[in-house]
């Protein structure tokens, strides 16, 4: 009986674990909710395995309802069975879905029925069916309301809107995560038949208020609102995310719930549960403007214009600065340029702009001020009739015209050399009358310039030199006081001259010493400077033996065998019966010195030929000359820019730079010619591309000042004190690659006098640490620039407009116009996303603008 049992159990689990158990249900916390109340649906798949990654099941339908987001956890449950003394092990894994609803209209809906596929087997949950109050989500402890100052609009014309959020004191909600949620329903809400301006700050307005006896907490968000399509809008309810804290007493039958519910994760705590209040809807009518009048440039509200000169009395010839200002309760991008009237008696220059934008109780306002430059001819009163400007009231609904006062100068005689000016300035370029661009670079001779030569290899390869010499100086001066006690070294460096001293005192005493005597002399002579030079013993060693030991240490082969030949004739003198003539000591002696000296010369020969290649090859370098046809170009390019042909011009100035040659003189007679073109933008294009290889460049400088003070948007230079003037200055004395170049010979320069301190002593070793030290000084200060120049060079980027003007938008292919800038205004790039740059000005404001209107420097 027991085995049947223990066969039957075992072919359970074998079936069990073959066939994988699993259940697919779905559930709601309640079925019966109210209108814009948040719902979740909790769906749980249950496997005896492990699935992996489960991807939710998508929703077949959503009739009645909106699908808000989802989200998805994993648990598992084990458990233990004995079954006939044997344990076994079963193990559950949950795979939980959530789905948060929100019920679109009263009435009834229905949740549909999941649909999962596992390992080849189709589950489904059961349908969950929903009943909708026919009343809105009322709490009183959340208020939130919509309003705007006008229901009743015209195109173009500003309104108010507030958001409102109101918290009852002491309640138990939580309101701080919604308010981002909010600001998307808003902008949704509205879409692209309304321009929305987020206004005042970032930051949520706070305060406190009385409604009905009861003290509240209220959260505003307010926006200008400018319509930009005529017809009836109907802007639905926003709905404002609270979390609504309940304590937890006790568990639910369901613990997951709890756990998803609850602030404190382990069981327990207090419950955040997620509600939603629906704001009031807005109806908005917009009406179309009447027929434009002439000269109408789109500004709709209210409008003033001032005007005012300064001095009011000049002689004439001399210059005035007339200010208009115009302030209109409307964005910038609405506003078109004022108007000034002809004047016959008087040249006027191209204003100064200058445009600002703020934000108040009463909504956006712009600022709008030009400042004009006018010369008066004649003696007399010179009277500035009223400038106007086109503009539509919406309280009234009819066009008006601003209008500044008239202003009254009088001018009185001038000098009698005076002439009209008739070169086109601004009033920043008649401070110094008869100014131009600076004159074109002729004389130069081209050479390549990058902007980043701290990517050139040679930096790489030499940077590490001054420390090798450091360090090769300080192990050589370690390892002097052995290397001087190394009596072989001082052998082999004085081998040579020990045997010419040898040979010199037994051919002064040769004659008084027998045939055997003198010839085992020569024979020691011979063996002692070879062991002297070449570090082995000679003595004891054969004729072969010693010629392979000399032949292995790079003695010349010839010389070898010469020698050789040489002691084997002098052995058949001492040992083998061969007569020695007494005549023949002197030639002995020379046979012994010539082949000596060979010896010596073929010791050193072959690192005499590589010095004489190294010095050769560098002998060999300045002789090298580069022809390049660049310098073709450019005295064509010079001279068609003297002959006024600018066109030609440009196509040999770009053949230069297509060519390779990134020269600064180059950009700069480029921004020349095209300054000649009236293109201004590309003009201060090519004038900051030269600074960025030259920044030192007097000329190039001017023409930037010069370029810059013609543009219309004028951005001011930051202001200075005398120290950060004096550092920038030192700071663009130099290129670039000069500064690294300093920097390479400041390091070398400090690390030979380091390494000659290890040398010596007393007081020059003292000053020599002293001058070590100032040129370290200055070593630090070089660098510091040059870094700075590196981290401008490799992560910041510029550009200039290209085109008349250019909107800036609030994100790519945005509808909110942000600022508009002109021709050769300069940009910061903070991001590039496909076609689309986001750009800054350096007062901070920024914007999207599209790569094609702009520039990179």
């Amino acid at each position: 009986m027991r085995l049947h049992l223990a066969v039957l159990s075992l072919c359970f689990l074998y079936v069990h674990s073959v066939f994988a158990q699993f259940n697919f249900s779905a559930k709601a916390e309640r079925t019966i909710v109210t209108t814009g109340e948040q719902i979740i649906v909790l769906a749980t798949l249950v496997s005896e395995k492990n699935l992996g990654s489960v991807p939710t099941p998508p929703v077949s339908t959503k009739e009645g309802f909106s699908v808000l987001r989802t989200d998805q956890r994993q648990s598992s449950t084990s458990s233990i069975q004995i079954i006939n003394g044997k344990t076994t092990r079963k193990t559950e894994i949950h795979y939980q879905f959530y789905y948060y609803l929100m019920p679109s209209s009263p009435g009834k809906f229905v949740f549909p029925s999941l649909e999962i596929t596992v390992e080849g087997k189709q589950l489904k949950t059961n349908p969950i069916s929903f009943t909708v109050q026919d009343e809105p989500v009322k709490n009183a402890d959340i208020r939130t309301s919509l309003s705007i100052n006008k229901r009743t609009l015209y195109t173009g014309e500003q309104a108010l809107v507030t958001f409102k959020v109101a918290q009852r004191a002491q309640s138990s909600t939580d309101v701080r995560g919604g308010f981002n949620s909010a600001l998307e329903q808003i902008e949704k809400a509205f879409g692209s038949d309304f321009s929305l301006n987020r206004l005042f700050t970032t930051q949520v307005t706070t305060s406190s208020e009385q409604i009905n006896g009861e003290l509240y907490n209220t959260y505003l968000l307010r926006f200008s609102l400018f319509p930009v399509t005529a017809g009836t809008f109907k802007v639905p309810g926003i709905p404002f995310q609270y979390d609504e804290l309940r304590r937890s007493r006790r568990r639910r039958a369901d613990p997951f719930f709890d756990d998803f519910f609850s602030s404190d994760f382990f069981g327990g705590g207090v419950q955040s549960i997620p509600k939603n209040s629906i704001s009031n809807t807005l109806t908005i009518t917009v009406k179309p403007l009447p027929s434009t009048p002439a000269g109408f440039t789109g500004a709709v509200g209210k409008v003033t214009l001032s005007a005012s000169a300064s001095p009011l009395s000049v002689p004439s010839g001399e210059a005035v600065t007339l200010r208009v200002t115009l302030n209109a309760n409307t964005r910038s991008g609405s506003i078109g340029e004022v108007q000034m009237p002809q004047i016959d008696e008087c040249e006027i220059f191209k204003p100064e702009i200058h445009v600002s934008s703020d934000t108040g109780s009463s909504g956006l306002s712009t600022r709008k001020s030009y400042k004009y430059l006018i010369i008066p001819r004649d003696e007399g009163t010179l009277v500035i009739p009223p400038v106007t400007f086109p503009y539509f009231d919406p309280d009234e609904g009819v066009y008006k015209k601003a209008s500044s006062k008239p202003v009254s100068i009088t001018v009185t005689k001038g000098k009698s050399d005076s002439k009209p000016q008739t070169r086109y300035l601004t009033q920043e370029e008649i401070r110094e009358i008869g100014q131009d661009i600076r004159y074109l670079k002729t004389d130069v001779k081209l050479r390549n310039e990058t902007p980043r030569p701290h990517r050139d290899p040679v930096f790489f390869l030499l940077f590490p030199l001054p420390f090798f010499i450091f360090f090769a100086s300080l192990l050589y001066r370690f390892q002097s006081s052995r290397r001087e006690r190394n009596a072989d070294m001082n052998y082999k460096r004085k081998a040579m001259a020990g045997a010419l001293r040898q040979i010199s005192a037994l051919k002064k005493n040769g004659p008084s010493i027998s045939v055997s005597d003198f010839l085992g002399k020569v024979a020691d002579i011979i063996e002692q400077y070879i062991s002297q030079k070449f570090g082995f013993a000679a003595t004891g060693r054969t004729l072969e033996e010693l010629k392979a030991e000399l032949l292995e240490n790079n003695a010349d082969e010839k010389t070898v065998s010469d020698l050789t030949q040489f002691v084997e004739d002098l052995d058949k003198y001492r040992f083998g019966g061969v007569s020695f003539d007494e005549n023949q000591r002197s030639s002995v002696l020379e046979k012994t010195r010539q082949f000596l000296s060979g010896l010596e010369k073929s010791k050193t020969r072959k690192s005499t030929a590589m010095h004489t290649i190294i010095v050769f090859f560098f002998l060999l370098i300045p002789c090298l000359s580069f022809s390049s046809p660049a310098d073709n170009w450019f005295e064509k390019a010079n001279q068609f820019y003297t002959e006024e042909k600018y066109d030609s011009s440009l196509v040999y100035y770009q053949k230069i730079l297509e060519s390779g040659v990134n020269s600064s003189t180059v950009l700069y007679n480029l921004g020349n010619t095209y300054y000649r073109q009236k293109k201004i933008g590309l003009a201060r294009l090519y004038y900051e591309k030269a600074a960025l290889v030259n920044p030192g460049d007097p000329d190039i400088q001017a023409n930037i000042r010069f370029v810059r003070s013609n543009i219309v948007d004028r951005t001011p230079e930051p202001q200075r004190g005398f120290l950060e003037v004096l550092m920038w200055n030192v700071h663009i004395l130099f290129p670039l690659k000069t500064q690294l170049w300093i920097s390479l010979g400041l390091l070398l320069l400090i690390s030979v006098l380091v390494s000659f301190c290890l040398f010596i002593s007393g007081n020059l070793r003292l000053w020599l640490i002293y001058v070590s030290v100032m040129l370290f000084l200055v070593f630090g200060v070089n660098s510091l620039s040059t870094g700075f120049k590196i981290y401008q060079s490799e992560k910041v980027s510029h550009a200039i407009v290209l085109s008349a003007s250019v909107d800036a938008r609030n994100g790519p292919d945005g509808n909110k116009v942000l600022f508009t800038a002109h021709e050769g205004t300069k940009f910061r790039i903070r991001k590039t996303d496909g076609s689309w740059s986001l750009v800054s000005l350096p007062n901070g404001v920024s914007g999207w603008v599209k790569n094609d209107f702009i520039g990179k420097i």
